[in-house]
């Protein structure tokens, strides 16, 4: 059976915080298409809430969507919450931040690129493909 999460309006800092998850989601709302949704699931009184916000269209974000975990269960059931809204809220904003940098390509190493320049060299001779060079201009 699921079980029943209570809404609220804020979340503070320093509040224990069983998740924070950043999900794509249609909101019943005309024409809001696809949107990016922060959810925060916190502990107050023993009892999880949870915090929703709208962060705009899905396509602005190029980080694929997460949950981050604030808690771990027990054996005997209960559950150990481990994190704060403030930390998990600096992870995610590190991820998004981290995501949107292009990946950086390493640089190859020499015998890979000599590699590739026999194999161009063998598919152009099969193909009879001649290389002139050319007065004032390099050949790729």
């Amino acid at each position: 059976m699921a079980e029943m999460v209570k809404a609220t309006e804020h979340v503070w800092p320093w509040e224990p915080c069983l998740s924070l998850s950043e999900v794509n989601r249609v909101l019943p709302v005309a024409g809001a298409g696809l949107r990016r949704i922060q959810a925060i699931r916190v502990v107050r009184n023993d009892e999880p809430w949870e915090w929703v916000s709208d962060m705009g269209p899905a396509a602005r974000f190029k980080a694929e969507p997460f949950v981050f975990q604030g808690a771990v269960q027990l054996s005997d059931g209960r559950v150990d919450v481990l994190e704060t809204v403030e930390r998990l809220r600096a992870a995610a904003d590190e991820y998004r931040a981290e995501y949107a940098k292009p990946p950086e390509r390493p640089e190859a190493p020499a015998f890979t690129l000599l590699f590739e320049e026999y194999a161009t060299r063998r598919r152009e001779a099969r193909r009879n493909v001649k290389r002139f060079a050319v007065q004032g201009k390099e050949l790729p």
